[in-house]
């Protein structure tokens, strides 16, 4: 009579099989719902990746009883004994060959330790299963285990350097911690692809809001009133108001090196993509995600105010225009002009262009124009004073858009009488008189940012006590 081992029992086999298919199944499904605990402050998420950068961290103890739970087997030679009981071993590893009854651990070596083999490796420094319980025989520095620790501590002092500048009001030095660590998640099994990559992910965002909130502080102390008593309810901003905003101040915020573009210049500009449309925050390398600062759009504004009242030297106000008056009133016999001390007489005939600058030659004080021969002083006339009296000229008749891009008409009526300009702008900049280039600005404020109050840890959660994973023991049966 043949004695039927369980090798032979195809029920036995295929039992087998399925069991531990779904043993591996439920491992693999456990592991990957690792992740890291986040709490609601700095200094907490800082105690936790402290945690889990100590050499026996949570995630080391609990990669070190994954590996265990997932060696089904041993290496014959992984056994500690003399070359006698290594002998005695193979003989028998032999003898078992023959009976058949090695079956079974072929197939746990298919099904479960083959498929974390890459697990093993990373704790234990070899993917074979006799180092599965002996991980101290792997030299320091060696398995991917020591690496990621090396790299959390790196980590972890980074961010504790990026909290403390940050509390002091100074912009943190760049790193590449984060990036390094992300790089390394990527490239190894779970549970630690999930953790690194939230630890990399979270820490980059907590010193990116730290950096957000600093610049905002000092956009608010720099940029803010200074810009607000300059713009609020003054012309051209506001285009009804019978106040004006001088050069002066005009020129100081918005110039080249005023006080809106040495701000942008000297602290945004590092973190902000200027040939993206609308503006926006670049991933700086070395990170992980881009700084989320102040509002940039009237960072953007204001530049498009520059190019256009102050030229390619961009220090000193400087608006050019050309004017052409291509209709009048065949009643009308001269059309007088005078822009600052610049004068044109225009009498029936070609229509040549009048070139123009504000302020002229008189500083920017006066701006007319009169209609001959003149049926009433005060309406045969349009005059306008002040260091925007051009604007202000131009904007006491009617605007009228056209579709020549960078040309405007203007319609003027002097006691029934009709004189058109066109007026003709420089190239691509925004046109003052037809755009919202003004009236829409709004000054750099305070982002509306999330912050990261010391609340502690998440409900339910211990504050300052070591971070706790998978418990180290509970193996699942088999």
């Amino acid at each position: 009579m043949s004695t039927v081992t369980s090798a032979d029992d195809p029920l036995t086999e295929a039992i087998r099989r399925l069991y531990l298919t779904e043993y591996a199944q439920q491992w693999d499904a456990f592991l990957g719902d690792i992740r890291t605990v986040a709490g609601t402050s700095l200094a907490f998420n800082l105690q936790v990746l402290r945690q889990f950068a100590a050499p026996d961290s949570p995630l080391a103890r609990l990669a070190r009883a994954s590996v265990h739970e997932t060696t089904l087997t041993q290496s014959i030679a992984a056994a500690n004994g003399s070359l006698l009981q290594k002998t005695t071993d193979q003989f028998s590893q032999k003898a078992d060959k023959a009976l058949g009854i090695r079956a079974e651990e072929r197939v746990e070596r298919e099904l479960v330790d083959g498929h974390f083999a890459a697990l093993r490796e990373m704790v234990t420094g070899s993917a074979d299963t006799s180092a599965a319980d002996a991980p101290a025989t792997a030299q320091a520095g060696k398995t991917g285990l020591d690496g990621v620790t090396s790299l959390l501590n790196d980590y972890y002092t980074t961010l504790t350097v990026a909290d403390n500048a940050i509390a002091n009001n100074s912009m943190p030095p760049a790193s590449d911690a984060a990036a390094k660590l992300k790089m390394a998640a990527n490239t190894t099994p779970a549970p630690f692809r999930e953790v690194l990559l939230g630890l990399s992910v979270q820490g980059s965002r907590e010193v990116n809001l730290g950096i957000g909130q600093l610049l905002s502080r000092q956009m608010q102390a720099v940029v803010s009133d200074t810009c607000r008593m300059t713009v609020e309810g003054n012309y051209p901003f506001a285009p009804d108001s019978p106040r004006d905003v001088s050069v002066d101040d005009f020129t100081r915020v918005f110039a080249q090196g005023g006080v809106i573009d040495d701000f942008f210049t000297k602290n945004l500009a590092p973190f902000v993509d200027t040939s993206a449309k609308p503006w926006r925050y670049r991933t700086l390398p070395g990170a992980t995600e881009p700084v989320q600062g102040p509002d940039l759009e009237p960072f953007r504004h204001a530049r498009q105010i520059r190019d256009v009242f102050f030229g390619d030297q961009g220090k000193q106000l400087f608006w050019k225009t050309d004017i052409r008056v291509p209709e009048l009133d065949p009643t009308v016999t001269t059309l007088a002009i005078d822009i600052d001390g610049q004068s044109m007489l225009y009498q029936h005939g070609p229509v040549a262009p009048f070139a123009v600058s504000w302020p002229g030659p008189r500083g920017g004080v006066h701006a007319e124009m009169t209609a001959s021969p003149r049926i009433r002083p005060e309406t045969s006339t349009v005059a306008a004073d002040g260091p925007w009296a051009l604007m202000r000229l131009l904007r006491k008749g009617q605007i009228v858009q056209t579709a020549t891009p960078g040309r405007t008409r203007v319609e003027f009526d002097f006691d029934g009488r009709k004189a058109v300009l066109d007026i003709t702008g420089a190239g691509s900049v925004a046109n003052p008189l037809t755009s919202d280039v003004l009236t829409a600005f709004r000054c750099p404020n305070s982002m509306s940012m999330f912050s990261l109050p010391d609340s502690g840890p998440p409900p339910g959660l211990p504050s300052a006590t070591p971070v706790s994973a998978a418990a180290d023991g509970g193996r699942i049966p088999r």
